[in-house]
């Protein structure tokens, strides 16, 4: 087998987990599922020379499994597979995940310092810490954490935009800026530290600082598609729809505009009463070149419930 064939048929082998996933409700039926597609896999990758690509298959099968709710199952698939001698930085970051979707930090937190100490640790396992001590309400912890990672140096571009949010959940908006400009004079900017600001300050009630966020990212090149949703849902909590149709259009003619701008809008407005906007903001979705016929029957979707909610109203943080 080529190199090449191996990796077709393990990409081939996770989209076959997903598929079946989203109809499989049965537990031991998961479990027998897996155990062939891991098989499988061994088959394919088991070989020492292919040990590299066989963790990048289980860890990715593992977070397919733990996306769809199973993760004691994920979590298992991991230790068959460190169990066989196939652990590295992607498979003990994708444990750490399982720990963590559990509500257990301080085991993710044991799993980092196991990465450690292999010369294993990674900046996604950092990163994904400091996500959950910031959902849990606990920015210090979240600091400690981006700090031990930084003495690692292990931060990446998306360990700022992790912290950042961590501060905004906690209402520290001055937090948040001060992590944000930490993240200037390091040369870590990115698209996501954007988006993660702009999220706080419109959590804040902020517009003006939203837009002044965007007016940075445009002039930086960091201007992204989730930075533009943001500045969306924050003119719609105030029930500026004028102004979310705006940013809108701006983001339409830059090719930014994605579903989730869309939905959000059409949403709003169906639950204001705007129907007639919501058809005009519809239209404009169909003559959107940029998306895709899956694109355009989500956005029918949230039409056609006239009034229901939007269902990406969740958070914009990194």
């Amino acid at each position: 087998m080529t190199a090449e064939y191996k990796r077709t048929a393990a990409l081939a082998l996770i989209g076959e987990c997903a598929t079946h996933l989203r109809t499989m409700s049965d537990a031991q039926a998961a479990r027998d599922m897996v155990a062939a597609l891991t098989q499988r896999a061994w088959a394919l990758q088991g070989d020492p020379r292919d040990r590299q690509y066989l963790t990048r298959t289980m860890s990715q099968l593992a977070h397919v499994l733990r996306s769809h709710g199973w993760v004691e199952i994920a979590c298992s698939t991991l230790e068959w597979t460190i169990e066989h001698g196939a652990a590295d930085g992607h498979v003990l970051s994708e444990v750490a995940e399982c720990h963590l979707a559990r509500g257990d930090l301080k085991g993710a937190e044991a799993i980092l310092d196991r990465a450690r100490a292999a010369g294993m640790a990674t900046g996604a396992i950092y990163t994904s810490l400091v996500k959950a001590y910031g959902r849990s309400g606990q920015p210090e912890c979240a600091r400690r954490m981006f700090e031990r990672a930084k003495a690692d140096r292990s931060v990446t571009t998306f360990t700022y935009p992790a912290l950042i949010a961590a501060y905004g959940a906690a209402g520290d908006v001055p937090g948040a800026s001060r992590v944000f400009e930490g993240a200037r004079a390091d040369g870590q900017l990115s698209a996501p530290a954007f988006t993660a600001l702009a999220s706080v300050f419109a959590g804040a009630g902020d517009i003006a600082a939203v837009e002044r966020v965007i007016q940075m990212a445009r002039q930086s090149g960091h201007m992204s598609a989730r930075l533009a949703y943001a500045a969306i849902r924050a003119r719609l909590n105030s029930r500026q729809f004028g102004a979310a149709r705006r940013v809108l259009d701006e983001a339409k003619r830059e090719g930014l505009a994605d579903v989730q701008c869309y939905q959000a809008i059409i949403a709003a407005c169906h639950r204001a009463g705007r129907h007639r906007e919501a058809k005009r903001v519809f239209a404009s979705a169909a003559s959107d070149p940029c998306l895709t016929v899956e694109d355009l029957k989500r956005v029918k979707s949230v039409h056609s419930r006239r009034g229901g909610a939007s269902p990406t109203e969740a958070s914009m943080a990194a």
